[in-house]
């Protein structure tokens, strides 16, 4: 799990993320708060988080083409999780999708997607 606590409120994480993701070569496909899923009881708490699914089509080729089976885990997601006052940044490990598949060989190709959604998460958390 690749995880990093935000400067930023919950509001002001999906502009913050819109561009970073542009300047890292990806694109936001969709966002989801999913706050309105959670229980009366849970919403009464300060907890909230939105989903952003990413889209970075040179590095998700090169993973489909060497394993289609790479489809069950792409597109990534970064999920912005509010507890309190905090926000941290989350998202699944592209390495670990590897060895789900139990291809360790592939390593090499799932690591710029792993550097690239280290890099973009770290520059939205201080943007």
């Amino acid at each position: 799990m690749i995880q990093l606590e935000s400067a930023h409120t919950l509001e002001e994480i999906e502009d913050a993320l819109r561009g970073t993701a542009t300047r890292h070569g990806a694109r936001v496909l969709s966002v989801r708060r999913l706050g309105d899923m959670l229980s009366e009881d849970a919403r009464r708490t300060t907890h909230d988080a939105i989903s952003f699914t990413l889209a970075h089509p040179e590095l998700y080729g090169a993973l489909l083409a060497a394993d289609i089976r790479f489809s069950a885990f792409l597109p990534c997601r970064i999920a912005a999780i509010r507890s309190g006052d905090r926000v941290v940044l989350e998202s699944l490990s592209p390495k670990h999708f590897c060895r789900h598949l139990n291809r360790p060989d592939l390593d090499r190709l799932a690591a710029p997607l792993e550097t690239m959604l280290h890099e973009l998460m770290e520059d939205v958390a201080r943007a």
